[in-house]
């Protein structure tokens, strides 16, 4: 579960940030190429309530996170977009590349 001491991102995250993103993937505009370059990675990933706030969120296995690094199991900000058919979502805080969803072979 979430380390309460590592929050994805504290709160206060820019509006006008997710108001940018909201309105692109409205418009059908995915995450460019050096967006998802630079995002963390979830493996063994599912979508879950968060218990606090019972908003969605994704819970899985990070790797290259800016601060929370890798191998670490986390439960990301609030999802705003998912599309796991592309290999991406979107939190309140960033992208992240979707990699094996939980319970999909390993083949």
């Amino acid at each position: 579960m979430r380390d309460p001491s590592a929050p994805d991102d504290p709160p206060g995250e820019d509006l006008a940030e997710i108001r940018r993103v909201l309105a692109g993937i409205a418009a059908g505009t995915a995450p460019t190429p050096s967006e998802l370059a630079e995002a963390p990675r979830l493996t063994d990933w599912r979508p879950m309530r968060d218990p606090v706030s019972g908003l969605t969120v994704l819970f899985g296995q990070v790797a290259n996170h800016p601060r929370l690094g890798t191998g670490r199991w986390v439960m990301t900000s609030p999802l705003l977009a998912l599309a796991p058919e592309a290999g991406w979502a979107r939190t309140v805080s960033r992208f992240y590349v979707l990699e094996r969803a939980r319970g999909e072979d390993n083949a």
